[in-house]
């Protein structure tokens, strides 16, 4: 029976139990009833199942289709039109209504002139012939045409090419087609591929490998964890068939926590590997892992040349009441060292927001790239660090714009770098503002920070010649070299490696082991014998530039790895000195200062001793230069107190007739003032003293100003 209700559906449909009964009994018919529609509860027709295929069956018949075909043969019988009759693989139809009904004999040649090819079987016999190109057209010529004439430009192309060959062998370098930048490349081998994180006394050596059973994105699960602990670099093949890097935080039962997310998931099944070797070496997925990084970073980054490097902690000041502590002990999560002006700075609050804001920086104006090395450390209660880094310019006129930003960089206590990229208009200023997001007590680390003028992008890798000139980590027929022949079909990779060589012994084999090979690339890996032989950063970082000047020499492009990680455990522990190298050597040329020749941005700076008689004044300095716009002061203090220090404008050389002054007392120091004028005439920026007491004062005072140099 039905109730037939006939309750309206409603904007939610009827809930009436009675309706449900009804729908489940119609739905019934729909789907299994033998009749083409039936009705709904209101009484309106639907198709059921039934009747929708009756109705496709019926649409394909009227367009002629038939799924079952005829096979050839003698004395079949094809009865319509619409009937395909199937001989080697090709379909039939007949051509003319008027043979039907037609009786096939089952020899060919009688019935092939009433009957249409009607598959593609001939179609594709005739493109795969060796006339197969004149069937298909391109434009008002045809492929056959077009391939014909593109092997005639070829041919004549290699003839120039060897003709340009043979000139360049004639200039004596006979193996040289290619044309480099040879403005030098760098790899971060110490904070980018390393995290920091170098050999300790917990590992395992060689290689223990672990079978992956489950992962997210920042936990790996596995059959076993032994050799495995806190704090160790790791090894893994990514699902992109690269191999990467990564720090271990935690370890639980078989799961480990990475104080990273992982920059490339893992597939189960998947093996994962302890890094180092020994306390100078990766294992084989080790070097594969850096020979990895370094193609990717060499394909991502720019060329560059550093303008402004900063790496002491003075530049940072405390945003929103952070507290900033300098780190003096050397450690594989701090982004500094031990020693001053190498020192990462502690940042501590539990204020959403708080955090460091660095000193601005003229400079000169382009493209650019600010890389910091920091550790985005931890909160209490378990949870992972969480830091805002942002760019400000500050232009001439005093506006602040964010011109570049990374959000939410997390990390639970490791090591890495991040790269800001923006571009400054000329006459600007910048600061780095790093800040936590979070509400605390939270933590985290800043390092050095280096702003970088970059330009173009290295040129393709996979092609020419290579030669890896360095140490054991470039040995010949070892795992870097073999990965980087790999990675590089297309090239022929060279290895002048020789196991304990330092930079001067590159020097000195470059004539007999690199440039006969007339090479297109000379990747150079050194450092790690120099640190343990405490060769000192000055002489190290002039022998890279000696180098990076003979690999130019040759016309081929330098490639240089930064410093590897000094092992923390080793006797005595080398990571002091390898992080000295990795925050001091320059591997590249330095960008013309901001304060030079034709700058638009100038500054000085000078410390002054003044004598300064009761109830008198002194002009400590004058810039030399004018500006319409406010003055930055950088830097002022005055070694002790009584007199007042003022910054003020004036329009003649002796700074006399000041106006608009900004006026100091006392011995604080005062960062990072933009000191106010009204009047933007072309004046000079003065600095002057004067002793309002009743007896002479001695005192030093210490100024670094800078000012837009204005012509006109």
């Amino acid at each position: 029976m039905r109730y037939n209700t006939g309750n309206p559906v409603g904007t939610d449909g009827s809930s009436d139990p009675r309706d449900l009964y009804d729908n489940a009994a119609i739905i019934d018919l729909l789907l299994t009833g033998p009749l083409g529609e039936c009705l709904n509860r209101l009484g309106a027709p639907l198709k059921s199942w039934v009747g929708i295929m009756q109705q496709v069956t019926d649409y394909l018949i009227d367009q002629g289709y038939e799924s079952v075909f005829l096979i050839y043969g003698s004395g079949v019988v094809v009865e319509r039109q619409t009937q395909l009759v199937q001989r080697d693989g090709e379909l039939y139809r007949v051509m003319d209504a008027a043979d039907i009904p037609l009786t096939l004999t089952g020899t060919w040649a009688t019935d092939a002139p009433k009957l249409q090819a009607v598959g593609d079987a001939a179609l594709r016999q005739a493109l795969a012939s060796s006339t197969g190109a004149t069937y298909v057209h391109r434009g008002s010529s045809t492929v056959d045409a077009d391939l014909a004439a593109l092997e005639s430009a070829d041919a004549d192309q290699d003839i120039k090419i060897q003709a340009n060959t043979d000139s360049i062998a004639a200039a004596g370098n006979v193996n040289r087609i290619f044309s480099n930048t040879i403005e030098p490349a760098v790899i971060d081998l110490h904070f980018g591929t390393l995290k920091g994180v170098g050999w300790t006394a917990s590992e395992p050596g060689n290689i223990v490998a672990h079978t992956v059973t489950g992962s997210t994105a920042n936990t790996i699960t596995l059959n076993n964890v032994t050799g495995l602990y806190p704090g160790q670099l790791i090894s893994y093949q990514g699902t992109n068939g690269e191999y990467y890097a990564s720090v271990i935080k935690l370890i639980g039962t078989l799961t480990l926590t990475m104080a990273i997310p992982l920059p490339q998931p893992i597939a189960n099944g998947a093996q994962l590997y302890n890094f180092y070797r020994d306390d100078a070496h990766g294992n084989t997925y080790g070097f594969n892992a850096v020979a990895d990084d370094a193609l990717r970073q060499l394909a991502a980054g720019r060329l560059f040349r550093t303008e402004y490097q900063a790496k002491d902690t003075a530049i940072w000041s405390p945003l929103l009441g952070a507290t900033l502590t300098t780190q003096t002990v050397t450690a594989y999560d701090n982004p500094g060292a031990s020693a001053i002006g190498e020192r990462g700075l502690l940042v501590q609050s539990s204020t959403i927001n708080a955090g460091v804001l660095s000193s601005l920086v003229a400079l000169i104006g382009g493209d650019y790239e600010t890389v910091i090395a920091l550790n985005p450390g931890s909160r209490d209660g378990g949870f992972t660090g969480a830091i805002d880094i942002s760019v400000e310019e500050v232009t001439a006129d005093g506006v602040t714009q964010t011109i570049a930003y990374i959000p939410l960089t997390l990390s639970w206590g490791a090591v890495g770098v991040q790269k800001l990229k923006y571009s400054v208009r000329p006459g600007s200023m910048i600061r780095v503002r790093v800040t936590s997001p979070n509400s605390g007590p939270w933590r985290f680390y800043v390092g050095p920070m280096v702003h970088n003028r970059v330009g173009g992008y290295l040129n393709n890798l996979n092609r020419g010649k290579h030669v890896l000139l360095g140490d054991s980590w470039f040995t010949s027929g070892g795992d870097f070299h073999n990965r980087l022949i790999a990675r590089l079909p297309k090239a022929t990779v060279v290895s002048a490696g020789v196991p304990g060589n330092r930079a001067s012994q590159l020097i000195a084999r470059f004539s007999t082991d690199v440039t006969p090979q007339n090479p297109d690339f000379v990747w150079v890996m050194v450092g790690t014998n120099d640190y343990y032989a405490s060769v000192s950063n000055s002489d190290f970082e002039q022998q890279i530039h000696q180098l990076r000047n003979m690999i130019q020499g040759i016309g081929a492009q330098p490639i240089f790895f930064n410093a590897t990680v000094g092992a923390i455990s080793y006797v005595p522990e080398q990571l002091t000195k390898s992080r000295s190298y990795a925050l001091n050597v320059r591997y590249v040329g330095q960008e013309q200062a901001s304060n030079g020749a034709g700058a638009v941005m100038r500054n000085i700076a000078m410390s002054r001793e003044v004598i300064v008689p009761a109830a008198g004044s002194a002009t400590i300095v004058v810039t030399p230069g004018q500006t319409r716009l406010p003055a930055l002061i950088r830097f002022l203090t005055q070694s002790i107190t009584g007199m007042t220090i003022s910054v003020s404008y004036a329009s003649t050389a002796d700074g006399a007739g000041t106006i608009d002054p900004s006026t100091f007392t006392g011995v604080g120091i005062t960062k990072d003032f933009l000191a106010p004028r009204t009047d933007t005439s072309l004046r000079f920026v003065v600095v002057k003293v004067s002793n309002a007491t009743g007896s002479s004062i001695t005192a030093t005072i210490l100024a670094d100003i800078c000012w837009q140099q204005s012509l006109v």
